[in-house]
């Protein structure tokens, strides 16, 4: 199995898509702090955004990469990451590069040279969970560096704030992005179509799921589905932690990469490679 992980990452570091991807999201993250600075430069630019931003209370459908959800007074690094995070931005990102990474294999019938080869099936899924791991730890760390540095130099009232929040902050958004990304996989390796794997993910990030829920919990039956949904707890989830919410983010995130990781490896088995 060290061998196929060895493998995996090899071809990870590798691979144009890898680069290409982090790239993008950081420069997102630079040009969403370099916009959000014009913002607070200029008083009609911010009485449109406070405007937006009343209307967008309510909104938790669709992928921003821009600065919402803060308290102009003092910018902290938790509240800015959590504006970019919770825009979806950095999930579309990771989902994008999975589905590259993954399909690749099955379009260039790299899989079938493999695939026969004892215990690989297993070991197919396990690799890339653990190729794809290490892949959103660099995204998430780069893009919370790259926000300290640039509010460091564009933003007069940017601060640290509370870094033990901040790191429950992080570690929480971490495991709902792996629990996306693992549900991606998952579509990967049952469709073996990059196309129809690419719209479901990019949907999935933008919330859609949450507007069936939404139509289930005006039937009040004592349960709010959509906050069990990864697409609502990593949009909503708050800076200052809170027992309850987060226990249910990690608790919902680690029963999905749980499910679809064993799903997927389920799915290898049985699948023929054609």
């Amino acid at each position: 199995m060290f061998r196929t992980i060895k493998m995996d990452l090899y071809r990870m570091f590798r691979s144009k898509s890898f680069y290409v991807t982090l790239f993008i999201t950081y420069i997102l993250v630079i040009v969403s702090i370099f916009t959000f600075k014009m913002v607070l430069s200029n008083d009609s630019l911010k009485n449109f955004y406070d405007q937006s931003l009343e209307a967008s209370d309510s909104v938790n459908v669709g992928i921003t990469a821009g600065m919402i959800y803060i308290d102009n007074a003092e910018l902290k690094l938790g509240d800015l990451f959590s504006a970019t995070v919770g825009g979806a931005s950095i999930a579309v990102m990771a989902v994008i590069f999975a589905i590259i990474f993954i399909c690749s294999e099955h379009s260039s019938g790299y899989i079938k040279n493999v695939v026969s080869r004892k215990g690989y099936r297993e070991y197919f899924t396990i690799s890339k969970a653990i190729c794809m791991a290490i892949y959103l730890l660099i995204s998430l760390l780069g893009t919370a560096l790259f926000i300290g540095i640039s509010s460091t130099l564009l933003l007069d009232n940017y601060t640290l704030g509370n870094i033990g929040e901040f790191a429950a902050y992080f570690f929480t958004q971490y495991l709902i992005h792996y629990a996306i990304v693992m549900l991606v996989i998952f579509l990967c390796n049952l469709t073996r179509n990059m196309a129809i794997s690419m719209a479901a993910g990019i949907c999935l990030c933008s919330g859609m799921v949450a507007l069936l829920t939404g139509l289930l919990d005006r039937l009040k039956l004592n349960i709010v589905f959509s906050d069990y949904l990864l697409t609502t707890n990593m949009k909503l989830l708050p800076t200052s932690f809170n027992t309850t919410i987060y226990s249910r983010a990690i608790l919902v995130s680690l029963v999905a990469s749980v499910i679809f990781g064993i799903s997927s490896i389920i799915l290898m088995r049985k699948q023929d490679v054609r």
